[in-house]
């Protein structure tokens, strides 16, 4: 199963990339603050997209029965003698 970035994480840097983007007025020399909170606003937008599609594929294959957990593991064969 492949894990990507979580619901509180996305919504993090929703957050934090919306306050570098509009709300913080201060300027460097260095790295454009404007910039890089956009770029943080996207990427948890698209983190924030992948967990609503994986929760509704995942919600999907559970009610519809096309989810098929991993078979359980064989017994283990006697020792011998």
């Amino acid at each position: 199963m492949i894990r990507g970035i979580g619901l509180g994480l996305s919504l993090t840097l929703i957050a934090a990339g919306a306050i570098l983007a509009w709300a913080i007025t201060a300027t460097s020399n260095d790295i454009d603050l404007v910039i890089t909170g956009y770029i943080t606003l996207c990427v948890g937008l698209f983190g924030l997209f992948i967990w609503i599609v994986n929760t509704m594929v995942n919600r999907w294959a559970l009610s519809t029965g096309r989810f098929h957990p991993a078979p359980p593991a064989p017994a283990p064969l006697p020792p011998p003698r």
